[in-house]
């Protein structure tokens, strides 16, 4: 039952971390982005459309990374996904497929492909889709901004779309990406597999007990961490002389906010200042706004990583051994 329970919430923190990729396209971020993950996040949110009109089959092949936005990605593939759908009539699904294709090209670039048996496009038109407010839809169907919007998104990672269509037969869009340079994965594999080499000292200030518990949990096999629930108690500590690798903080807390706190401990020791890290499910106030968009601290947002956690106290820790602080 509690792994029935672990893996049910797990889901949904997948859920609301992919919803909150999805919404955020003000911004792009460039990471190292594994493309099977995106499409499996696209395929989720799109399983709904798909599963009325037709069977949808994966076919993954050896891909590179690429340096990119997630959220960004995982919105042209549901763009491209709910397009697929819609291209197949409703009612008939053991018929038709929507294939997800997966490969490297000569040039070790990253191939994805969504092929579906719909009615196709026509050919006096299919050089035009990507035209912002072309549709081939009805007007209530859309605005014809989708694949523009798709197309400029790819542009920004140095990527391209193309597609090719059979009327009567279906479509395929082929999405191209560069491969991320091997010195941004190996040093994202090096990252993940470094080991600290000293059990880290770390701080949870949270005024809720089951969530500082969790991240406790969470990094008590490598590190020996403390918990206080309010920032008073944590300002004690810190006066006292104790110092930690790394404080991880709400941000939102009655009485003093984590920013109040950080704002304290900045003005007596700003060595310790520097190594707060903010935990945050949203700033709801101007002023924690105005914070985060100021402060050069990392911060998290909620639902927490497992892996973001403990990457984030390696760091700490291990700039700490070295006398240097993390970059992030």
């Amino acid at each position: 039952m509690l792994e029935e329970a672990a893996a049910g919430a797990e889901r949904v923190r997948r859920i609301v971390h992919d919803l909150k990729k999805f919404t955020r396209v003000d911004a792009t971020t460039h990471a190292l982005v594994d493309l099977h993950g995106v499409l499996e996040t696209a395929a989720k949110m799109t399983a709904n459309a798909c599963r009325h009109r037709a069977r949808v089959r994966v076919e993954y092949g050896p891909t590179p990374r690429v340096m990119a936005d997630g959220g960004q990605l995982t919105q042209v593939f549901t763009n491209l996904l709910s397009n697929a759908a819609e291209a197949i009539a409703d009612g008939d699904a053991d018929h038709h497929e929507i294939r997800i294709v997966t490969r490297t090209d000569e040039g070790g670039r990253a191939v994805v492909e969504i092929h579906d048996t719909g009615s196709g496009i026509p050919r006096e038109v299919i050089a035009r889709v990507f035209d912002p407010f072309f549709s081939t839809k009805t007007p209530r169907s859309g605005m014809g901004l989708g694949l523009a919007i798709c197309r400029n998104l790819l542009n920004r990672f140095g990527g391209e779309i193309r597609a090719e269509s059979v009327p009567g037969s279906g479509s395929t869009f082929r999405v191209t990406l560069p491969a991320a340079c091997p010195e941004a994965t190996a040093a994202s594999a090096s990252s993940d597999e470094a080991t600290v080499g000293r059990r880290g000292r770390v701080l949870i200030v949270d005024d809720e007990p089951a969530v500082a518990r969790s991240v406790a949990r969470v990094l008590g096999a490598e590190h020996d961490v403390t918990i206080v629930l309010d920032g008073r108690s944590a300002i004690a500590r810190l006066a006292g002389g104790e110092t930690y690798d790394v404080i991880f903080c709400d941000l939102m807390m009655p009485n003093i906010t984590g920013a109040e706190l950080h704002g304290a401990v900045e003005r007596t020791n700003p060595e310790q200042a520097r190594r707060f890290v903010f935990m945050t499910g949203g700033a709801f106030s101007e002023a924690a706004r105005a914070f985060l968009a100021t402060t050069s601290n990392v911060h998290i947002e909620k639902p927490l990583s497992i892996k973001a956690l403990r990457s984030i106290a390696r760091d700490y820790t291990r700039a700490a051994t070295c006398a240097a602080l993390p970059l992030h």
